[in-house]
C-alpha cells in the first residue's frame, strides 16, 4: 500500500506508475488527469501518412566535383597516377628495390610530384619500395633537405608540423 501525493488516497502498488525499478509517488489515475492532455499519441509517423519531405524537389546535387576549379582543364590525375604506379610495380617484379619484400608496396617518385610536371608519370621517375623503406627514403630525403620540421612522437616521427 502506499498513499499518493496529488490525491492522497491510500493505493496498491499496482495502482501507481512503474519507474525503472521503483514506483512513482503519483497514482496513475492522478497522472493521467494532470498531465495528459486527451488526445491519442499519434506518434511521428502514421498508417497511410505521406511525409512532408515526399514530392518535394531537394538540394541540387553539384555537377563537378569542388577539387576542379573553374577555367582549369580537366585531368583524370588519379587515373593515371595508380596506371602510373601498377605499371612501376610490375616493371620491378612486384618486390621492394631496396630491401625485397613484396607485401605493402608502393610506387615512390625518384624526383619529386610537385618539382617536376614533366616527370610526373614517366615510368624513369619511380621505384617500388615496401612501406618502411619507403617512410625510410622519404624522412632521408627531407632531412638532407634540411626540412627538419617534424615532431617527435614515442615511437618515431610524426609526419605534422610543429
Amino acid at each position: 500500500m502506499r498513499k499518493c501525493v496529488i490525491c492522497g488516497e491510500e493505493k496498491e502498488l499496482e495502482m501507481f506508475r512503474k519507474r525503472q525499478i521503483w514506483f512513482s509517488h503519483t497514482c496513475k489515475l492522478c497522472y493521467t488527469t494532470r498531465y495528459r492532455s486527451g488526445k491519442p499519441n499519434k506518434g511521428r509517423f502514421e498508417k497511410n501518412c505521406i511525409p512532408w519531405i515526399k514530392g518535394k524537389k531537394g538540394v541540387k546535387k553539384r555537377e563537378t566535383p569542388r577539387y576542379i576549379k573553374k577555367g582549369r582543364p580537366v585531368k583524370n590525375i588519379p587515373a593515371l597516377r595508380i596506371k602510373w604506379a601498377m605499371e612501376v610495380k610490375k616493371r620491378d617484379g612486384l618486390k621492394c628495390q631496396h630491401c625485397g619484400s613484396q607485401n605493402n608496396l608502393h610506387a615512390h617518385h625518384i624526383v619529386k610530384w610537385k618539382l617536376d610536371e614533366k616527370l610526373r608519370f614517366d615510368l624513369d621517375n619511380g621505384i617500388t619500395l615496401c612501406c618502411p623503406c619507403h617512410a625510410r627514403t622519404e624522412r632521408l630525403i627531407e632531412l638532407s633537405q634540411g626540412q627538419n620540421n617534424l615532431k617527435r612522437i614515442k615511437n618515431g616521427y610524426n609526419y605534422k608540423s610543429i
